[in-house]
């Protein structure tokens, strides 16, 4: 494990993050039914129609061409459907496991919320920015024991969605997820510990956080009264194109993140809240540069969350 002192703010654009926090907004009362729009087709080019001049006849059959011994190209592999890692199930030692979920329920599009109750939350809501809204209809799935989070701009703006596991809000916890991405410009995730409260005061904790398909970060905010502070900062050093498991460790006196293995902790109380907290894996467009670009698109596929509180 690696021991790292409290460090400075952090990011710029963390100064001012969330203010106001979008809180558990009421469904809208009707779902975006405008599709994707479907991927162009190529059609092949068309071989010239002139014929080859004829050979000569001969007395005797020409002898029978050879078989071809070349073999007919490979179907193209499949598409990941799980990152080769299990959810894992059961007690630790001092954590009591609260939650495994490895996705084995299939999810069309448009089904999430009724498929998975609680698991969407925020849907209806606007998002950090103001620049996207929440709707799992519109960006979540399930197939093949892996969640997908659809990234995109329909005619009503940039679709986002924060999972909002259905745990009891606690102090002290340890949280687990498995999960990649694209590379989407113009969308963050910020996968955090908010205030049961929803008072920012009490505190916050981030990890991870940063672009979609970036390099993976992690924060606390200042839980003495100056929340926009961060007062503990992480660079993991790590991109999310690749499959990473990343824990959240909080206990009395110490925090720690760790991502595949490799741990960051700090024992600074001004970076460890001490109030319960609920956990949300927000995804949401970037907090500067405006609207994402509306062809900007891509995935984050989340094979398993785990959960556990102290025992």
């Amino acid at each position: 494990m690696v021991s790292d002192a409290a460090a400075g703010s952090g990011w710029d654009e963390e100064a001012a993050i969330r203010a106001q926090r979008p809180t558990r907004a009421p469904r809208p009362t009707a779902t975006p039914t405008t599709a994707a729009p479907a991927p162009a087709t190529t059609t092949a080019a068309t071989a010239p129609t002139t014929a080859a001049p004829k050979p000569a006849p001969t007395t005797t059959a020409p002898a029978p061409k050879p078989a071809p011994t070349t073999q007919a190209p490979a179907a193209a592999p499949a598409p990941v459907v799980s990152s080769g890692t299990a959810v894992p199930r059961g007690d630790l030692p001092g954590w009591r496991q609260t939650l495994a979920e490895d996705f084995t329920k299939a999810a069309p599009l448009g089904s999430f919320a009724s498929t998975y109750p609680g698991w969407a939350g925020y849907d209806g809501g606007t998002d950090t920015s103001g620049n996207g809204r929440y709707n799992s209809a519109t960006t979540t799935s399930v197939r093949d024991g892996l969640l997908d989070k659809y990234l995109h701009s329909d005619g009503s703006g940039a679709q986002v969605m924060a999972l909002t596991p259905p745990i009891a809000s606690q102090t002290y916890g340890r949280y687990a997820v498995r999960f990649k991405m694209d590379q989407v410009p113009g969308y963050k995730v910020a996968w955090l510990l908010w205030p049961a409260s929803d008072n920012w005061t009490q505190g916050e904790l981030d990890f991870p956080e940063g672009s979609v398909g970036g390099r993976a970060s992690g924060f606390a905010h200042d839980t003495s009264g100056n929340p926009s502070n961060n007062v503990w900062s992480v660079d993991t050093g790590m991109a999310t194109t690749e499959w990473h498991t990343a824990v959240i460790e909080w206990a009395p006196g110490s925090l720690t993140y760790t991502m595949d293995g490799k741990s960051w902790t700090t024992n600074n109380a001004r970076a460890i809240p001490t109030n319960p907290m609920r956990w949300v894996l927000q995804t949401e467009t970037e907090l500067e540069g405006g609207r994402p670009n509306a062809g900007s698109a891509g995935h984050i596929y989340i094979d398993w969350v785990a959960t556990w509180a102290r025992s």
